[in-house]
């Protein structure tokens, strides 16, 4: 991809901000002519888009006016929870574009103006259509691990555009509520077994578990304390794929670096948290390295651990067991021996 080029990646020299720009410029104007579904796939369009808004001065850009990229993260809010990957995608490139745009991200994350359901998940009976414009009947309870979210009586719709066929109703709700279903999706479908989880599911929940890292490196404290109920669903979906011994998805290497992140922390409730399930050991991570990293060379996984044991020796802390971590003197001669024993 044409932003994977080197100048592109440079966030301190003037021809990497020059070449930004002219590609914002350039994807601005084509979202201002056209409509986003007609400029090819649209995953690679939302990817492109999510690489710029990573830089802070075109971040800021979005978050001050009326764009057309604007109108594009409004469009994704528009069919989110339904399609939930493109609103994830960007919402993790401007949690990156500095403090000032993450807080701004979370904000609007949590007040969504609109919930977008498939038609044919409308209850017959609940609603009224005409043409496009939908009115609704009676209260509607749309997703019962969300109580408080009801769709009342009257509440207004419209049938988006596209082969999807949602219908995106005028409600408020949070994205953070929402991005918590995708991650308990996943655990509950592993909870069947491996063959049982879907594509789209582990998808929406990798691209929730992006949007946590993202948060977890460029947030506050604060911010990473609010995300605990997220963790908590991490920490068994990261353990079941970990036992499975696949291939590594996209979602388990962000999982860990999230954990990893959160460590920073609080690293006594995660280490805590691993050492509470025998599966964590040492052999079945080398294990993974051997059978994929090193065959990929690529090590996502294995640098999310080192990561992880980084953030949480410093503090004078050393392995004992398996994962449960002491106070000692030698805290980096024990980090020293404890990758000994996983490699």
């Amino acid at each position: 991809m044409l932003t994977d080029a080197d100048v592109f990646q440079s966030r301190t020299s003037m021809i990497g901000k020059i070449a930004r720009d002219t590609i914002y410029n350039m994807m601005d104007l084509l979202l201002l002519c056209f409509d986003a579904r007609n400029l090819g796939e649209e995953k690679d369009v939302i990817t492109i888009c999510a690489e710029l808004l990573c830089v802070p001065d075109l971040a800021e850009d979005l978050w001050a006016g009326d764009s057309a990229l604007r109108s594009l993260l409004d469009e994704a809010a528009d069919r989110f929870p339904a399609d939930g990957v493109p609103l994830l995608e960007l919402a993790a490139a401007l949690a990156q574009a500095g403090r000032d745009s993450l807080a701004q991200m979370v904000s609007y994350l949590d007040r969504l103006p609109s919930y977008a359901v498939p038609e044919a998940l409308v209850p017959a009976g609940t609603a009224v259509a005409a043409l496009d414009d939908w009115t609704l009947q009676h209260d509607w309870y749309p997703e019962r691990r969300l109580p408080k979210l009801v769709l009342p009586a009257g509440a207004t719709g419209r049938l988006l555009p596209g082969a999807s066929r949602l219908v995106c109703w005028r409600v408020s709700h949070s994205g953070w509520q929402q991005g918590l279903l995708f991650l308990d999706d996943l655990q509950r479908e592993g909870q069947m077994g491996e063959q049982h989880v879907q594509p789209e599911t582990s998808e929406r929940a990798g691209a929730m578990a992006r949007l946590l890292r993202a948060v977890m490196e460029h947030g506050t404290p604060e911010q990473a304390r609010h995300l605990r109920p997220h963790i908590e669903l991490v920490f068994p979906i990261l353990e079941r794929h970990y036992r499975w011994g696949c291939a590594p998805q996209p979602f388990v290497h962000h999982a860990a670096e999230v954990l990893a992140l959160h460590a920073r922390v609080e690293p006594d409730y995660v280490w805590e948290h691993m050492d509470r399930n025998s599966r964590w050991s040492p052999g079945r991570l080398g294990e993974l390295i051997e059978a994929h990293e090193c065959v990929q060379r690529r090590y996502p996984l294995t640098q999310a651990f080192l990561q992880l044991l980084l953030n949480t020796v410093p503090g004078g802390r050393r392995p004992r067991g398996s994962c449960t971590l002491a106070r000692t003197e030698r805290g980096p001669i024990a980090l020293l021996g404890m990758g000994a024993t996983f490699f």
